[in-house]
């Protein structure tokens, strides 16, 4: 089966020996932009990294707190790997703070979402206050009116 599409390759190089060539150069090409637009992303991110960690830690602080409980619980599991994810965290800090960022987001709006379900589910609690100034009226009850006297009454 090897010897069947090595063949084939052959052939296939034979009849055009620049293909490899132009894919080979289309690739290089795409990895070239690729690293770019992350070299662009990534010193964008770096200005706005320290500004987006102090939004992060305002909106939901919990976040940034359970990231680095999980990278000590790694490095406690594993202190190879922790030691590599924390060196990956300072090298990736504008990404890891845009990730947190990002995170705090989407559990701030999560929240908000229970919240209004929350309220719709359970109604909406209003105050009650009374507006009217005058004192309210005193009921008079009437006396009841007696009944001829019946064998019923005399049951209890």
């Amino acid at each position: 089966m090897k010897n069947i599409l090595f063949k084939g390759m052959q052939r296939s190089l034979a009849k055009n020996p620049g293909q490899w060539l132009v894919g080979l150069l289309m690739l290089i090409a795409f990895f070239f932009v690729l690293f770019y637009m992350v070299k662009g992303i990534y010193s964008i991110l770096s200005m706005v990294a320290p500004v987006l960690l102090l939004i992060t830690a305002i909106i939901n602080y919990r976040v940034i707190t359970g990231y680095l409980g999980m990278l000590w619980s790694v490095f406690k599991n594993n202190w190879i790997v922790g030691l590599l994810g924390a060196i990956l965290t300072v090298v990736g800090f504008p990404f890891v703070s845009g990730f947190l960022f990002f995170k705090a987001i989407v559990g701030r709006k999560i929240n908000s979402i229970q919240a209004e379900l929350q309220q719709k589910q359970q109604g909406e609690y209003v105050d009650y206050e009374d507006l009217t100034e005058e004192p309210p009226e005193q009921l008079i009850l009437k006396e009841p009116e007696k009944r001829a006297d019946s064998k019923y009454d005399d049951v209890f």
